[in-house]
């Protein structure tokens, strides 16, 4: 999957040759079921979220910079582009103790209006999720530089830590008692940071990036490779996740599901146990929530549905964006291990 917009947009997504060849030799685990869909096939979504509070998704547009809510299966706009200065609509989390979502978003060439060549920016969005007011939004902007925030997750405590990549790949950090946006790490030899999750005991960052999975203490702040075993690659990873001493990982272009589970230290991944692959939907896979049992995921992005002057292709062409899920815990899981 060539494609110049995906490439300067996730770059942390792309696989390399050697990689994406030992993904293709996967075969077909088909678990997934459909979730819900959405009815404007031009979204390009990136990212899904859900509040178990009110048992509603919300799903995210790169394409139209704004966030579609769903819910029993009847769907409505949350926020907009033209309303809270939204751009792409990336990573998003709810925050369901203190009724907020969390939000990245970061301008780019899939947004209608983005001017080729324009710098990036990028910034997070606190909103109130029962009044849907935007109630802060801190941005990163600068004449000459490219900012763009990938994903989010938010502690317990209400700390959010964000992926940052272009001209700077770091972590950036929101802390509930300060409210203001933080440089938290940024570390050396580290190239477009993506995915993030955080450990049950809230002591560990996984970070998805280019070439595999750092992990990074947050106290304080040792920042390691993730170690696993040769017959397993952790490259090409757009969302991760953790549950139940595990990561739940997409690999976007090798159009995987795979769960890793990890060692007591959760330094060391066991094995890799693939959930899904070969499904006939899946179309630029990125990233999901989990839901109790279930692992609710973007199926369809379409990405990759661009001509070669970078126009998007007709709407005729293009399909409605499909919400799949796959069974992660609870009943038992067919998973092809390898």
């Amino acid at each position: 999957m060539t494609k110049a917009i995906l490439a300067a947009i996730f770059a942390a997504a792309l696989v390399p040759a050697a990689a994406a060849q030992a993904q293709e030799t996967v075969p077909p685990v088909i678990n997934s079921y459909i979730s819900f869909s959405l009815p404007e096939k031009d979204l390009l979504p990136e990212n899904v979220a859900y509040d178990p509070v009110e048992e509603t998704f919300y799903v995210g547009s790169t394409r139209k910079g704004k966030i579609v809510r769903f819910k029993d299966g009847e769907h409505s706009v949350f926020a907009t582009r033209e309303e809270h200065g939204l751009w792409q609509v990336i990573g998003m989390k709810v925050d369901a103790k203190r009724r907020l979502l969390w939000v990245c978003s970061s301008s780019g060439e899939n947004l209608v209006g983005h001017s080729k060549g324009e710098p990036a920016k990028g910034g997070l969005f606190k909103f109130d999720l029962k009044t849907g007011r935007l109630l802060k939004k801190f941005v990163l902007e600068e004449p000459g530089k490219s900012h763009f925030f990938n994903d989010l997750v938010v502690s317990s405590k209400g700390d959010v830590y964000a992926t940052h990549m272009f001209d700077e790949a770091a972590i950036y950090r929101i802390s509930a008692g300060k409210d203001e946006l933080e440089l938290f790490l940024k570390p050396e030899r580290f190239a477009a940071p993506n995915g993030i999750a955080l450990s049950s005991d809230e002591k560990l960052l996984f970070i998805a990036h280019r070439f595999g999975v750092k992990t990074l203490n947050t106290k304080t702040k040792e920042f390691l490779n993730l170690q696993y075993p040769e017959d397993v690659t952790m490259k090409g990873i757009d969302g991760i996740y953790f549950h139940d001493n595990s990561l739940i990982a997409i690999h976007s272009d090798a159009k995987l599901v795979r769960r890793y589970p990890l060692d007591e230290t959760l330094g060391h991944v066991v094995r890799g146990e693939t959930l899904e692959s070969g499904h006939p939907l899946l179309d630029n896979p990125t990233t999901g929530v989990i839901v109790g049992n279930w692992f609710h995921y973007i199926a369809n992005s379409q990405f990759g549905r661009f001509s070669e002057n970078g126009e998007l292709l007709p709407y005729e062409r293009l399909v409605q964006p499909v919400i799949l899920r796959v069974r992660i815990s609870g009943e038992t899981q067919a998973a092809a291990r390898k």
